[in-house]
């Protein structure tokens, strides 16, 4: 996590909710409901190589890839990592930590230098705690 790299304020969240804007994930929503997530969630850049969520970490994110691909790898018996999938632009990577708390099952990293969409655990559980109508449309 350490070779990720803030987004200015200014470009952060005119960036986060243009993006957030065109998702499938946030298609329910109404565009206050929007602002009111692009408040949470924070754009990054990245290098390609790049650890975005690792296998085993006890701190829940949500990611969206808004200008990247992810490769999505896990740790097997013989200490090796297999690459199980490829996350692309737009699509959308949670374990279910952000709401139950539990360590990611997988490894995500960047194959390429990207720009991503990130929020804590913490900052997701404050975001549907205030607004119980943005809470059912996305859980």
């Amino acid at each position: 996590m350490n070779n990720l790299k803030l987004l200015d304020s200014n470009e952060n969240t005119q960036e986060t909710v243009c993006q957030l804007i065109e998702m499938y994930f946030f298609d329910g929503l109404e565009e206050n409901e929007i602002a009111t997530v692009a408040e949470t969630i924070k754009a990054y850049s990245t290098d390609t190589g790049t650890v975005i969520l690792e296998e085993g970490a006890e701190d829940p994110r949500l990611c969206i890839p808004i200008e990247s691909k992810i490769n999505i790898f896990k740790l097997v018996a013989t200490n090796e990592h297999i690459k199980v999938a490829q996350i692309n632009s737009g699509e959308v990577i949670v374990g279910m930590g952000i709401i139950d708390g539990m360590i990611f099952s997988a490894s995500a990293i960047a194959s390429a230098d990207s720009k991503i969409l990130l929020t804590t655990q913490r900052d997701f559980e404050k975001l549907i705690e205030q607004d119980e109508a943005i809470e059912l449309k996305l859980i």
